[in-house]
């Protein structure tokens, strides 16, 4: 090869990695960018999104052509089961020149993309990004909660436990889950204390957030009843305790042969060992509860149960 033509692509090599240069000067914020889109279509909501109830915001960081064409899109943030549509979107806006001093410039920006589809007020957008963030910060408090509690630091748990309540508290309303086991676990931690009252009424705020949207088929809601239960057994309220454990016994057993109706799925499966193994650890303290109390009758079916259970697997 010639001096000359190694001279030539050497050039050439280098005004193409170089153009990428020219998209990474002007970075413009999203309310600016969004002002120029003129053709902004909705994502599409993938059905596996949709199943695993995976909703919010998906950022695409954008480059856009001096001609107003997205020539890049790579999301920076969202669930990741939403990304790839979020993206494809994107890929197909387009945009009016942007304009500095009579000359127009490609630019960077980022684009909010809202699943389900639609689109968003400046108020909605600030407080999707504000749930957003007091998710995470859930996640990382309640993480914190448990590993404490897991090192017998109970004073230093309940601190913490009790701050993931309150960014509970925060979240929308379809959180309910997180709601319900940020108080269900400073319960634990209550118990564990030997504060069982204020457990109780730990366990009880779970209840309260949960309302009716858990029914007797969730198993989640069997598992309430038996730290109920165990609160008061603890506290020597045999009467309430003996009731919730029934409760949560019901529960279980609803749930245990509810899921999956008939699939021979694996997690299905575990998950049905592990419901099994729940009430098993119940039917023992209510059994427990039963002789405490002098219910021979109600102890004989109890331990019936359990031979029977036993005898299952």
């Amino acid at each position: 090869m010639t001096f000359m033509r190694r001279t030539t692509l050497l050039v050439a090599l280098v005004g193409v990695l170089g153009s990428g240069q020219v998209y990474a000067q002007v970075r413009i914020n999203a309310d600016e960018a969004e002002k120029l889109a003129i053709e902004a279509p909705l994502a599409s909501y993938p059905e596996i999104a949709k199943a695993a109830h995976a909703k919010g915001l998906v950022e695409v960081e954008i480059i856009v052509s001096d001609q107003g064409m997205v020539i890049s899109a790579k999301a920076i943030s969202g669930h990741p089961l939403l990304q790839a549509s979020a993206v494809s979107a994107v890929r197909k806006r387009k945009y009016k020149a942007y304009v500095v001093a009579g000359k127009q410039e490609p630019f960077i920006s980022v684009v909010d993309v809202l699943f389900p589809p639609g689109t968003l007020t400046k108020e909605q957008k600030q407080e999707y990004k504000r749930q957003e963030q007091l998710a995470e910060q859930y996640f990382q408090d309640d993480k914190r909660c448990r590993d404490l509690a897991k090192s017998q630091d109970l004073k230093n748990a309940e601190n913490v436990c009790a701050v993931v309540v309150r960014i509970a508290d925060q979240l929308e309303d379809d959180r309910y889950m997180e709601k319900m086991r940020a108080n269900e676990f400073l319960g634990h931690v209550l118990v564990r204390q030997k504060r069982y009252p204020e457990a109780v009424e730990s366990y009880n705020r779970a209840f309260k957030v949960v309302g009716t949207r858990l029914t007797e088929k969730d198993a989640e809601l069997g598992r309430l009843w038996g730290d109920l239960a165990i609160a008061h057994h603890l506290m020597r309220d045999l009467t309430n305790a003996r009731e919730f454990y029934k409760k949560a016994e019901k529960i279980y057993q609803t749930a245990y042969s509810t899921i999956g109706d008939g699939d021979s799925d694996e997690w299905v499966q575990t998950t049905k060992q592990e419901y099994l193994k729940s009430l098993k650890i119940l039917l023992e303290y209510h059994l427990s509860a039963a002789q405490d109390a002098g219910a021979a009758s109600e102890a004989e079916e109890i331990s019936k149960l359990i031979k029977t259970l036993s005898a299952r697997g």
